[in-house]
């Protein structure tokens, strides 16, 4: 199964439906490197949202804020400067839940450190995730990580935006993000067509990210993956099998792999 699962490209399809029908106040896109200029070209012509905000970084990525009122792209990006401030600030100016900007801010981690975020907010869901909050995908519908995975507020905000979408790109998008995943990192992903339960995952087709980096795991897990019919995980430790016989059973260590079933 090949996919290009997440990318941190500039074009998110349902952020833009949702800025397009009213859903969101601005986007935020952080850190991107792909279809930067394409997205400046989109919004810059007539007719397109009223401003476009630039901010490039000496390593060569992007942030991006393109907002439906005049000066509030710069305010955004201007907020985002306050080290004090500035991530309660621009959160508000982005529509984004007050009690997903306040965990952010107290998690205590830098801005860009995506898989944080994501197992802080794990640790503190209630019950079963909700694959509508996942954001570490190109078709997420919500561009930051929620308080928890299954927090109302934000919930709220991702069928609003799925509702911005046309009917079989909504369907598409629910899918995909309800798809088990794999991850060591926020591109190092491995997603299933199965169901998740209890670190194993029964899966009848499974791929890598094609965006992600050839990463030495990457190449060891496709080939069990493509024969497999399960995985576990315990540990540092995967588990690739089809049937009763053992494809894989390998340590990753130092690194953990996180399996997560959305619901």
């Amino acid at each position: 199964m090949r996919l290009r699962y997440y990318s941190k490209k500039a074009y998110v399809p349902s952020q833009h439906w949702a800025l397009a029908r009213g859903v969101r106040p601005a986007l935020l896109m952080e850190g991107v490197r792909t279809e930067v200029e394409r997205t400046i070209a989109r919004h810059a012509q007539p007719g397109g949202h009223r401003e476009v905000a630039v901010e490039r970084h000496a390593d060569g990525s992007v942030d991006l804020v393109v907002a439906t009122r005049r000066g509030l792209a710069r305010r955004i990006l201007d907020a985002r400067r306050d080290p004090v401030r500035g991530a309660a600030e621009s959160g508000r100016l982005l529509g984004y839940p007050a009690c997903c900007v306040r965990a952010f801010i107290d998690g205590g981690l830098p801005g860009h450190d995506d898989l944080g975020h994501f197992r802080q907010a794990l640790r503190r869901t209630r019950g079963a995730p909700r694959g509508l909050l996942n954001p570490l995908c190109d078709l997420a519908v919500v561009p930051f990580v929620p308080c928890r995975f299954d927090c109302p507020r934000a919930l709220r905000l991702a069928r609003a935006t799925l509702a911005a979408c046309p009917p079989d790109e909504a369907r598409t998008i629910r899918r995909i993000l309800g798809m088990p995943i794999l991850l060591w990192t926020d591109l190092d992903i491995v997603f299933f067509e199965g169901r998740a339960t209890k670190g194993r995952v029964r899966y009848r087709r499974a791929g890598v990210n094609e965006a992600a980096p050839d990463f030495n795991r990457r190449r060891l897990l496709s080939g069990p993956l493509a024969r497999g019919n399960s995985l576990e995980v315990e540990g540092a430790q995967v588990i690739v099998r089809r049937g009763k016989k053992t494809l894989l059973d390998a340590s990753f260590a130092p690194w953990s792999p996180l399996l997560v079933g959305w619901r």
